[in-house]
């Protein structure tokens, strides 16, 4: 902080250029130019144009509760399922989820790491998992019998087989897409400032809000030599998930040792959309848009099983 206050001291004087204290003819790299900008001279190692410095800082506390609800083999129902309910916070920022990346990969202050603490770009706080099997009762020694052999046959030892997925967004992080800080305070990121009491997101189903999930009136602009006070990452979430997988497998018994079966499996079975991210670089022409699908369309397979 102490180095952007002596920044807001220069004002556009920042930009000029002066003798540079440290030439040498035929020095490598800056240390060759004879006049540099007046902002390169107040940099902690202004003999250099960058420093990288690797450290292991980032930490993390997870905690999370998980209930599990189990029934097997009951009139021919088996049923696993899972519920997580969970919270994530971590230091780490540049790191990215399965459907999107931050856009950034540098702290917003290389002096205070832990202003990056924040939910974790993984976070999701609630997640569902189930698998539901179930052996129709068709067929001959079942509850529904046709009577008729060919008919029994085909009604026979079919299974369904459902597999639902529900989960909630991941964060979402934001930054300005303009830093004016770059070139000056040597920070890879600027981020905008939170504008208290005005929603983070937009009113309306989440395909009414496509074009604008990410309300840019709850932000405003920093300016240069300065810091934004969002946060890493906002408590507004991205789209969540939601997956049906459905099959149905028919099995024929050849001979003894010799069993076929069919199988007709539905992958995405609603053909329910996963949204990828909304564009997050405050300032850009789609900053709140949703442009891209994250997840494939409904697919369909059909195969046989042989074992023997």
């Amino acid at each position: 902080m102490q180095i952007l206050a002596c920044l807001r001291s220069q004002g556009s004087a920042l930009g000029d250029q002066i003798a540079n204290p440290y030439y040498i003819t035929g020095g490598p790299g800056i240390i060759e130019q004879p006049t540099v900008a007046r902002s390169q001279t107040l940099r902690p190692f202004p003999q250099f144009t960058s420093v990288n410095l690797f450290v292991s800082s980032a930490h993390a506390d997870y905690n999370a509760l998980l209930i599990k609800a189990e029934k097997r083999a009951g009139h021919g129902l088996n049923i696993v399922s899972s519920f997580t309910w969970s919270r994530n916070l971590d230091s780490s920022f540049g790191t990215a989820n399965s459907i999107q990346s931050p856009g950034f990969s540098a702290p917003q202050n290389v002096y205070d790491l832990e202003a990056e603490y924040s939910h974790s770009v993984t976070d999701v706080p609630y997640r569902f998992v189930a698998g539901i099997l179930y052996d129709l009762p068709f067929g001959k020694g079942e509850r529904f019998v046709a009577g008729n052999r060919w008919i029994d046959e085909i009604i026979d030892r079919w299974q369904l087989n459902v597999l639902p997925t529900f989960q909630s967004g991941f964060p979402v992080s934001i930054y300005q897409s303009n830093n004016p800080n770059s070139t000056i305070a040597g920070n890879g990121v600027q981020r905008p400032n939170r504008v208290q009491d005005v929603s983070l997101g937009t009113k309306g189903s989440l395909y009414d809000c496509l074009n604008g999930y990410i309300n840019p009136a709850a932000f405003t602009a920093s300016a240069a030599n300065t810091f934004g006070n969002a946060p890493r990452t906002l408590s507004l979430r991205g789209p969540g998930y939601e997956d049906w997988d459905i099959s149905l497998f028919k099995s024929v018994l050849v001979r003894e040792h010799v069993n076929v079966q069919f199988r007709a499996q539905t992958f995405n079975t609603f053909n329910t959309p996963l949204f990828a991210g909304p564009n997050t670089a405050f300032g850009s022409a789609n900053f709140g848009a949703i442009t891209s699908q994250a997840n494939f369309p409904r697919y369909l397979q059909l195969g046989l099983h042989i074992t023997y």
